[in-house]
Parts: structure tokens; sequence; C-alpha cells
């Protein structure tokens, strides 16, 4: 057995779809409520019923008070959906990711595109078809960014927003007061990489912990989203012989306990 959810249609405010419309874009958000750090991401969908052949984007918008990054790669099946009795086939030809770099009603700008609609010439043959180029605005897009309760952030917070993963080792578990001992933290997840804070290593009173160095930052997509991984290496030695235990924590806030 497997799960199904079914969730509610999409129903879109009366009067914004003219019903002889041959095609219209809409930019469609994963969510319009965001914290600073969390990704939002951003697709430009085209509705239409007619034979669309090329897309010319232009320039992006500059995306205030976002740090934007451009996803190539995402899976999007394309299945007819009705809309004020008509019947459109969707396509998405663009996805951004947005990280919020503030707190506030954070407006996308309109952008202008230019979409090419193919006609057939009847006085030619079924090979030569003649492309109508159109020029079109998308609307503009309102995105609201919460701040964090300052009374509750835990004192430890990473800064990290998002769904996270993290996994530590440490190079060896039998050393003496002579020896220092390697931990490295891998952090990965889908929020903004830049902003997270390198974790405190709480070792107690008989270690003594250097500053973390970075190995890795990266990122990349996964799944139609921006995942970023950090790798930091921690060195830290003992003061004390004994037996200890080692445990990292990374602290984040979990956009999925909304």
């Amino acid at each position: 057995p497997f799960p199904i959810e079914v969730t509610k249609r999409k129903d879109f405010p009366t009067g914004t779809v003219n019903p002889e419309d041959e095609f219209f874009v809409r930019v469609e958000p994963s969510t319009t409520v965001a914290r600073i750090g969390q990704q939002v991401t951003i697709d430009y969908k085209l509705y239409t019923k007619v034979d669309i052949k090329s897309y010319d984007m232009g320039e992006d918008p500059e995306y205030n008070g976002f740090f934007a990054q451009n996803i190539r790669k995402f899976n999007y099946r394309t299945m007819e959906e009705e809309i004020n009795g008509e019947t459109y086939t969707p396509k998405v030809f663009k996805r951004v990711a947005l990280f919020p770099q503030q707190a506030g009603l954070l407006t996308i700008d309109s952008m202008n595109i230019r979409l090419g609609k193919l006609e057939k010439n009847k006085r030619r043959s079924l090979f030569f078809n003649d492309v109508t180029y159109i020029p079109y605005q998308v609307d503009s897009l309102n995105i609201n960014v919460i701040p964090f309760p300052s009374d509750s952030i835990p004192p430890n917070f990473s800064g990290a927003v998002g769904t996270y993963a993290m996994k530590a080792s440490v190079n060896n578990r039998n050393l003496s007061t002579d020896d220092a001992m390697v931990i490295t933290m891998s952090i990965e997840g889908n929020g903004d990489l830049k902003r997270i804070i390198s974790p405190t290593m709480d070792l107690g009173e008989n270690f003594e912990v250097y500053e973390p160095r970075i190995l890795e930052e990266t990122t990349f997509e996964k799944g139609g989203e921006i995942y970023g991984r950090k790798i930091l290496e921690y060195q830290a030695l003992p003061l004390e012989p004994g037996n200890y235990s080692v445990q990292p924590r990374f602290t984040y806030y979990d956009t999925d306990s909304l």
C-alpha cells in the first residue's frame, strides 16, 4: 500500500482570466509567507490553448530583498487544467529560488516577456509556418517575510531555515592528552547556506576547542530546489584523561513544522 494526498483544486480569482484569451502567464510561488533565509521557489507558468513556440524572457526582475538563483533542472508534468470553463495546457518555462534577506512585505516586480505563437500559413506547405511574436507583461507578486519572535530564539540557533540534515564523525576515539581530536560536521539543506553560523562545539571544560575550518561550501540542485552543503572541521585538545561523550549539535528552524 502507499498513501495518496488529495488536495483541494486551485481556485483562481474570478475575472482574472478572460475566456477568450488564448494564453496567459502567471508567477506562482511555493509560498507567500516565509521566514528570513527560507527558500521560496517561484514558477513562471504559461497557460495556453495555442501552440507557443518560443519564450524570450529578457532581463530578470531585480528581486529586491531576495538573493535569487535560477533553477535549471526541474520536472514538471504537463496536464490540462480547466479554468473558468476553459481548458488550458500549462507549462513552467522558468523557475527561480528566492531567499529573503530581510523581513517585511517584499515585492517581486513584473517581468516583460515575448512569446512566439505558431501560425499556420495556408498559402505555404505544412512544413512552413509563421511565428507571431507577442509582448506580454507578467504581474508582480508580494511575499510576506515575517521575523523570528525575539523571545523564542534559542541561544545556539545557527540561522539556518528550511529542511536540514546534519552528520558528524570523529577521527580517533582513543587518544592521549598530547593528541588533537578532529570532529567533522556535514550540514545539508535547502535554506540560505550563507546565513548559517558555524555551530559551537561545546565539549566542556576538559577540552580546548579551536575555531572550525570550512572544508566545503557548495550549492547544487536537487528535486527542483537549491540545496547547500557545508562541511566544518573542529580540532579539540583534551586537557585531562578520562572517558567523555561527544555530542555535536546543530539547531535550525524547520519550515516543515509550520
